[in-house]
């Protein structure tokens, strides 16, 4: 089957009858920068997490010596995509996306539910290590921001998981932004958990790849003999939308008339209007609740 045809069928699955007052449409312009008013005199906290990896995984042992961990975007390679997307971002909002604090969470990226909850705890005592740090040289507790590709948000997710001990170092993810994550049974509850304050996501029709990630779920029961059993449940297929809940801001998006492909969120062209979307959908958050169920973003050049 050609790819075009295939476009075709999965753009024919998408339901066209929406109604208006679901439809919010915002024009944003590629080349400005996005000033808004600071609430802190303090640099935001940034995080970027990756999703899974189908290839190599060469950059994860050259930068990050093959373990969970953060480093300063600022210090990753220039070539890969992790420092691309932070400056993107402090580009077109400084303010918003520091690169003093913009960090990078580099874990394996393998498709395994138990891989994302051990790199969910690495990255809680990542955390822990850079808020400690950033207390001692601002004497205040920092905004936090997690932005997730794909599985990058269920590792995010997971940390809603981690038992917290007496002596951890406490704090608070202020905001986590999923991008096309994989909606799963044993995670979607989790953005009602306390440490995530406000949680933003954003999913797209035409991405396949956020439902076809594999979900193995489970269920107990009994036989006429009375022997206990256990069966997987099918379909083993992820959903796109989390359920309703006021920490939680969501919608379909699409860039200039089309919607996105799964890769096509972390892409140049998305990421330089990501802060733009983040806004739109944070400010209508806190004046209603907020379920746009397609927001339509128009994309010009400063100059028009």
């Amino acid at each position: 089957m050609k790819a075009s045809h295939l476009s075709f069928l999965l753009l024919c699955a998408i339901p066209a009858c929406i109604s208006k007052k679901h439809i919010k449409k915002v024009t944003v312009s590629r080349n400005c920068s996005l000033r808004l008013p600071q609430f802190a005199k303090t640099p935001s906290i940034t995080v970027w997490v990756h999703g899974t990896r189908f290839v190599r995984r060469p950059f994860f042992y050259s930068c990050f010596d093959g373990v969970p961990s953060l480093r300063l975007a600022q210090n990753v390679d220039p070539e890969s995509s992790m420092y691309e997307i932070a400056h993107l971002l402090n580009k077109t909002a400084p303010d918003r996306f520091p690169l003093k604090t913009f960090y990078t969470f580099g874990w394996s990226g393998k498709l395994s539910s138990s891989i994302r909850q051990k790199a969910a705890r690495c990255l809680y005592k990542e955390l822990q290590r850079i808020v400690t740090e950033y207390e001692k040289t601002y004497n205040v507790k920092p905004y936090i921001k997690l932005l997730t590709h794909s599985h990058g948000g269920t590792v995010a997710l997971n940390l809603a998981r981690i038992k917290r001990k007496p002596t951890d170092v406490p704090f608070t993810i202020d905001e986590l932004v999923l991008l096309a994550c994989p909606v799963q049974k044993a995670t979607k509850q989790y953005i009602e958990n306390d440490i995530f304050k406000y949680t933003c996501a954003l999913y797209s029709g035409l991405d396949m790849v956020q439902i076809l990630a594999p979900q193995f779920t489970d269920e107990t029961y009994t036989t006429k003999k009375g022997n206990v059993r256990r069966r997987f449940k099918i379909p083993f297929f992820s959903n796109r939308k989390f359920e309703k809940h006021p920490k939680l801001a969501q919608a379909k998006v699409k860039v200039d008339g089309r919607a996105l492909f799964h890769t096509e969120f972390t892409s140049e062209h998305f990421i330089s209007i990501l802060p733009h979307i983040l806004h739109v959908m944070h400010s209508s958050h806190k004046h209603t609740e907020y379920d746009t169920q397609l927001l339509c973003v128009y994309t010009r050049d400063e100059d028009d």
